[in-house]
């Protein structure tokens, strides 16, 4: 099934949903390394070019996901209490917002001098905002906010743990294996 059910995720929810959880844990990690690299690494000028192309790949990935998620079906969550649904839509909510905040300047920290951003396939990203001095204040911004995600990440993924082993409800498996067709 490719479309979310009330039962559980579809095939593009979960192939979205885990595709972009390895690529931001990538970007991260590169991301991580690449403030280590001094002028001498020969890494020194390629680890950016592929964070930023990487992140604009998951830019346009998590525009194409945020779509999807609203134009589908979303699973039912009888089986949470009043405070964990509440506490699930604040967590997808605060999820979703500072992805887009991190990814959104990591792309002003990238093109603010006016130069474009160089995709994989030789397609370019062109800057849209110049001004001097924002790469700054973006980069404080991109730094801390992608802390945020690796910990929010942590919390969703623990929480999700807690359901699967404590609880023993389907939210895990809804996202692992999706819903079940009808018999």
């Amino acid at each position: 099934m490719l479309k979310d059910t009330s039962d559980g995720f579809g095939a593009i929810s979960r192939l979205l949903h885990w595709l972009l959880a390895l690529a931001i844990f990538v970007l991260f990690a590169l991301g991580y390394w690449m403030v280590t690299l001094g002028y001498t690494s020969p890494y020194y000028t390629n680890a950016p070019a592929w964070h930023e192309a990487v992140g604009m790949v998951v830019l346009i990935a998590m525009t194409l996901r945020l779509g999807w998620r609203l134009s589908n079906t979303n699973p039912t969550s009888d089986h949470l209490t009043r405070f964990e649904h509440g506490a699930a839509r604040m967590m997808h909510g605060a999820l979703y917002a500072i992805i887009f905040a991190v990814l959104i300047s990591g792309y002003l920290i990238s093109t603010a001098d006016g130069r474009s951003i160089e995709l994989f396939w030789g397609l370019q990203v062109p800057s849209l905002y110049q001004a001097q001095g924002i790469e700054s204040i973006s980069g404080k911004i991109h730094r801390i906010l992608s802390y945020v995600t690796i910990a929010l990440a942590g919390l969703h993924t623990g929480a999700a743990l807690k359901h699967h082993f404590i609880d023993r409800d389907p939210t895990l498996t809804r996202m692992w294996r999706g819903s079940r067709p009808k018999s």
